[in-house]
């Protein structure tokens, strides 16, 4: 499980024990392994996407030890309103590699988001 440790007086410190990994890591790879399995399929990648398979799952990895990190500081109004915007990565990431329009409410809504995100920042 996650701990919580102080290190210095009236600063919290969040730690992962390896069991946090593994509750995580296990049930995904068993699911992904009944899945290739069911499907008959093998779960061998070319040198390339492997690479970026890799890649983005340490950066997943790296995204939600950050976000356990930010709850254990307790700023959870920030860590509420940045979670949600996740996907309006997804939005601008379809916009730039697949060339996606978006309409005008979209773009209201990825502007009131954006701003909202500002205005958190200024604050």
């Amino acid at each position: 499980m996650a701990v919580l440790t102080v290190t210095e007086p009236l600063a919290p410190r969040f730690t992962m024990s390896p069991g946090v990994y593994g509750m995580v890591l296990l049930p995904s790879l068993a699911i992904l392994l009944s899945y290739a399995y069911a499907r008959g399929q093998s779960l061998r990648l070319d040198p390339a996407p492997r690479r970026l398979a890799v890649g983005v799952g340490i950066l997943d990895m790296a995204a939600n030890t950050a976000f356990l990190v930010a709850v254990a500081d307790g700023q959870l109004a920030v860590i509420g309103l940045l979670a949600s915007l996740s996907p309006l990565g997804t939005v601008l990431l379809a916009r730039v590699m697949l060339r996606e329009r978006l309409r005008g409410l979209q773009r209201l809504g990825t502007a009131m988001a954006m701003g909202s995100v500002l205005l958190l920042a200024i604050r």
